[in-house]
């Protein structure tokens, strides 16, 4: 099978009823901050590279987040019930708040969220 870079709309053409969903979630979209792009289909792994800028937009968009949100650890953590502060963020949380939630939609990985095309390590 071939694969390529698609825009937006010929995504969310291509996805159907998916594609509505992906519309609704976009015109209140919490992760714009995070995008430097429509978001891509990156075909070979190893071009998944996530930058050092946009590690640092996804820890700038968590410390925003975390304490209006209400952003409580996991349960079955050690530190399960008090809210998290932004200084104790971690990847973790970042799986679990952003990361999942941000590309369950399109089934991708966070480099295809977030870039506009291949990013080589």
């Amino acid at each position: 099978a071939t694969f390529k870079t698609v825009g937006p709309r010929q995504f969310v053409a291509q996805m159907g009823m998916a594609g509505e969903l992906l519309r609704n979630a976009e015109s209140v979209d919490i992760y714009r901050d995070l995008k430097s792009g429509p978001g891509c289909v990156i075909m070979h792994t190893e071009e998944r590279a996530i930058t050092l800028t946009q590690l640092r937009a996804l820890f700038a968009h968590m410390q925003r987040r975390c304490q209006p949100e209400g952003w409580v650890h996991k349960e079955g953590s050690l530190n399960f019930g008090p809210p998290l502060a932004p200084e104790v963020l971690n990847l973790y949380h970042a799986v679990e708040y952003v990361i999942k939630p941000a590309t369950s939609v399109r089934e991708c990985s966070y480099v295809e969220f977030v870039a506009s095309g291949p990013q080589q390590p």
